[in-house]
Parts: structure tokens; C-alpha cells; sequence
């Protein structure tokens, strides 16, 4: 089965309920588009990809960067050490 608020797929015969989001199938008024689309605005609410000011700063953002810098580095003192 397809989540109508999450698109999350799950197997119809463990529950009707979406694991992901918890929207009931079974509800009378399930397929609503307003019941859906205000499920999917809660769904947002709720998660930290929608919440844009919730997100870490800058050394979040960074430590990625820092991390393939240092890979970097190590791999071309491995390159010299075993090649020259």
C-alpha cells in the first residue's frame, strides 16, 4: 500500500495505519484532499526537512567539507609514502 500523505509503501496486511506518518487508511474520510493536504502540512510541521530554522549553523554545514579536506590530505601522504 501507498501512503496518500507520505508516499512511504508498506504491506497493506500489517496495518492500515502508515508506518511512517501514522495516517489512518481506513478512516471514513480518508481520501478527503483536505484531510490530506492538512495531514501533509502536520507531516511537515513535524519533520526537520520543513523546519528550516531548526537546522544546525555553520559548523553543521562545514563538517562534511572538513572531512573530504582531511581524506584528501591523508590520501595524498599515502600516495607519496608508497609511490615515492
Amino acid at each position: 500500500m501507498k501512503c496518500l500523505v507520505c508516499h512511504a509503501r508498506w504491506s497493506e496486511t500489517t496495518s492500515t495505519r502508515c508506518p511512517r506518518c501514522h495516517f489512518d487508511h481506513a478512516a471514513p474520510n480518508a481520501r478527503d484532499p483536505g484531510n490530506i493536504l492538512s495531514a501533509r502540512q502536520a507531516l511537515y510541521q513535524q519533520t526537520l526537512a520543513f523546519t528550516p530554522d531548526v537546522r544546525g549553523g555553520v559548523s553543521e554545514r562545514l563538517k562534511p567539507w572538513l572531512a573530504l579536506v582531511l581524506a584528501a590530505v591523508l590520501f595524498a601522504f599515502w600516495l607519496r609514502a608508497c609511490v615515492g
